[in-house]
């Protein structure tokens, strides 16, 4: 079992490095320079990921960060948090938030978006 956060405000989908070796991956070779939220430019390598939920199969390239804060949730409340799903990721496949009741939903198929 593996945890994600949704951040909608996301570009990117974001694996933590300490969960990388935790993950069947395929290397997608090359990195490149990234802002952070905090403004600083960090380099990223990236990754593909198979992964189910609920008899869905998604597919995701991800940037591959250290996330300090993810590390932190860990310790304060014992949840190990993989990574961040950005906006690409939920639009994709067509997720709904219900922003009232905290929870995500999709029907798992990937949804073409006009012009790609």
């Amino acid at each position: 079992n593996f945890n994600f956060i949704i951040d909608s405000g996301a570009d990117a989908s974001v694996l933590n490095t300490t969960s990388l070796a935790k993950l069947d991956y395929i290397d997608l070779k090359g990195s490149r320079n990234i802002y952070g939220i905090d403004g600083n430019q960090v380099q990223a390598s990236y990754v593909g990921v198979k992964f189910f939920s609920q008899n869905h199969i998604f597919l995701e390239a991800f940037q591959v960060l250290s996330v300090p804060g993810l590390d932190n949730i860990q310790k304060a409340h014992n949840i190990e948090i993989t990574g961040i799903l950005g906006s690409t990721f939920l639009k994709r496949y067509g997720f709904l938030i219900d922003y009232k009741q905290l929870n995500a939903y999709t029907n798992g198929k990937e949804n073409k978006v006009k012009g790609t």
